[in-house]
């Protein structure tokens, strides 16, 4: 289970089973906040939307972090 807030300008996601709490960025919030709420694809279109002016959030950043990989797991050696 997951729950988020926000307080003092740090964006607070608590993992409940595992005990984990992390402050996240905008980007890793507002995902976190829709992925199980709507398919990939919806989730994706949605964030790259609302970050349009952000060259960091990209489509291909975006299905890294959905599928829990690091950048350096989708570079060819």
């Amino acid at each position: 289970m997951i729950h988020q807030y926000k307080l003092g300008g740090y964006n607070i996601v608590l993992d409940v089973c595992s005990g984990s709490v992390m402050d996240v960025d905008d980007v890793a919030y507002d995902i976190i906040s829709i992925f199980e709420k709507m398919p990939r694809d919806e989730v994706i279109a949605e964030i790259t939307n609302k970050y349009a002016d952000s060259a960091d959030v990209t489509e291909n950043g975006c299905w890294q972090w959905l599928d829990g990989k690091w950048p350096w797991e989708y570079m060819e050696v």
